[in-house]
């Protein structure tokens, strides 16, 4: 695939994109660390010599990229049991199980939702890769719901730039520690990786990205509480770092939510993805879908209705 940068701007190339990386990681819908991965292995080729890393763009060059196989001869099609709420020859929206890793990374190469896609879906879109194929966004390993996959590349760009652009609406339902005192609230935040584990998300203005989330109470317990979180901005892990820094954790969050006085009610953190809506990428119709909380979250919120932590 070439991409040529005739008839970009020269001024705004350089202010605004700078470095080729984040330029073909946004023209392509790409993650960026996918793209230096690319050049790395040099595939990708700026005007026929092999890019590097931290190159910067220049006006009328002609980038070349040899896009890898979709599928990795690493990564299978598994059997998996995958609930699929609706699909055409575009997209589907599958309800993901707590417990289901989004995609293979490292030594895991199996028991992952691209395995079971690999498997229920005759279709997927391969530019994330081999490792990510059809995955436009992600889920936690340990929370459940909705998600949208793509099944050809016009439909994982647009969805991309729908997610970027916030036109994605997604809510989720959460229970958290500790009775909240108010109905509803709004904050913005900026949230970055934390120093000592680049794994993990903070508060924090340095280097920090602005996230926007609305949190509503939907009801409350003796010792928790029910809320429906709306993150209006896409930040890594958003939902779980506002939740801790406004002082109620979710519950069984073992990374952000401290000691769990609820441990013997559930196993993974009460999170889950119950509405999504989205423009059509070929029709442009609004698609909306809601799911209700799975059994083990439909449990503990009886159990939190009868017992007093």
């Amino acid at each position: 695939m070439v991409t040529s940068l005739r008839g970009y701007n020269p001024y705004l190339l350089f202010i605004f994109i700078m470095r080729l990386d984040k330029f073909l990681a946004e023209k392509h819908s790409a993650s960026r660390q996918y793209i230096q991965k690319l050049i790395k292995e040099g595939r990708v080729l700026s005007d026929g010599t092999p890019a590097q890393k931290d190159q910067r763009i220049t006006p009328n060059a002609v980038i070349t990229i040899d896009w890898p196989s979709l599928v990795s001869p690493n990564v299978e099609p598994e059997n998996i049991p995958l609930e699929i709420l609706y699909q055409d020859e575009d997209l589907a929206v599958i309800n993901k199980p707590a417990g289901l890793v989004s995609h293979p990374y490292g030594r895991i190469t199996s028991g992952t939702l691209v395995n079971a896609l690999l498997y229920h879906l005759k279709d997927l879109s391969g530019i994330g890769g081999v490792q990510r194929p059809g995955i436009v966004h992600r889920l936690d390993k340990e929370t459940s719901g909705l998600m949208v996959v793509a099944k050809n590349d016009f439909s994982h760009r647009f969805l991309s730039e729908e997610f970027r652009g916030h036109r994605v609406d997604k809510r989720y339902l959460a229970f958290v520690q500790g009775v909240i005192p108010w109905s509803e609230q709004e904050v913005v935040i900026p949230i970055r990786h934390r120093e000592d584990d680049w794994t993990a998300m903070t508060f924090g203005f340095r280097k920090g990205r602005e996230s926007q989330t609305m949190v509503r109470v939907k009801r409350t317990f003796p010792s928790a509480s029910l809320v429906e979180v709306y993150p209006k901005t896409g930040r890594t892990h958003q939902v779980r770092v506002v939740m801790d820094f406004l002082g109620f954790p979710l519950i069984g969050d073992k990374r952000y939510g401290g000691k769990n006085p609820f441990e013997r009610l559930i196993a993974r953190q009460a999170l889950h993805a119950a509405s999504l809506s989205f423009r059509h990428p070929r029709t442009g119709q609004t698609l909306s879908f809601s799911i209700p909380l799975p059994p083990d979250l439909e449990k503990l919120r009886q159990d939190l209705t009868i017992l007093k932590i």
